[in-house]
């Protein structure tokens, strides 16, 4: 996979871990209608890009500690904390080993 794709699905996972809100209680809406199932294409689009971002995630939890520290620390400001490991080699190397994790999830 190539850098620009893996920095595409690092920013979409980004993008959907900061936006986690759990939902706690009752809904504040009752649902009054029924639907056909059927979806628009913004449907559609938000749904896959939730898809990558979940395959991305998985791919983070198989780095090392230090590269998903890494990875946390860019993308979600993150504290990174490896005295013995530096930055940005730790981010280089898991930028390096998440294109073929992300391309045995079945990403483009």
């Amino acid at each position: 996979m190539q850098l620009d794709r893996v920095e595409w699905h690092l920013e979409n996972w980004a993008t959907w871990a900061r936006s986690y809100h759990p939902r706690l209680g009752m809904p504040s809406r009752a649902l009054g209608l029924a639907t056909t199932g059927l979806s628009d294409f913004d449907d559609l689009c938000e749904a896959a890009d939730s898809y990558a971002a979940q395959a991305t995630d998985a791919a983070i939890d198989n780095l090392t500690p230090a590269q998903s520290a890494a990875v946390n620390r860019k993308w979600l400001d993150a504290v990174y904390r490896f005295p013995r490991d530096n930055f940005i080699d730790s981010y280089a190397d898991a930028i390096k080993r998440l294109g073929p994790l992300l391309d045995r999830q079945g990403l483009v």
